[in-house]
């Protein structure tokens, strides 16, 4: 993989059918990871918020969706569209049968059915 301009995906990734598994946008051709930090103690970090936003903005119209490890604080519903609505009510599913108690959950969280 080339330094620098991010994973290139293709071969194995998209060899394999889009319902088979949880990982989502297998057209997709790279990845695009936009990550801002700033020093303790920033006055301002609505600064490089801005700027991470506005890039966001700028690269959406041209994504096919959101890799879900890449997502932080989003809401739940981001979650949820990361993986696409059969997709993620097939992992709710496994939610209830395997963690009911949403015990691990301290990622981007499936959440059991009420």
């Amino acid at each position: 993989m080339p330094h620098g301009n991010g994973p290139t995906l293709g071969g194995a990734v998209s060899r394999v059918g889009e319902e088979v598994s949880a990982y989502s946008n297998r057209s997709a051709a790279h990845n695009i990871n936009i990550v801002a930090a700033w020093e303790p103690g920033e006055t301002q970090p609505e600064r490089h918020l801005e700027w991470v936003r506005g890039l966001w903005a700028a690269m959406r119209p041209h994504g096919t969706g959101v890799y879900v490890n890449f997502l932080s604080d989003e809401p739940q519903e981001q979650v949820e569209a990361a993986y696409g609505r059969e997709k993620y009510q097939r992992l709710v599913a496994l939610k209830n049968k395997y963690d009911p108690t949403n015990l691990f959950r301290m990622n981007q969280n499936i959440m059991p059915a009420a």
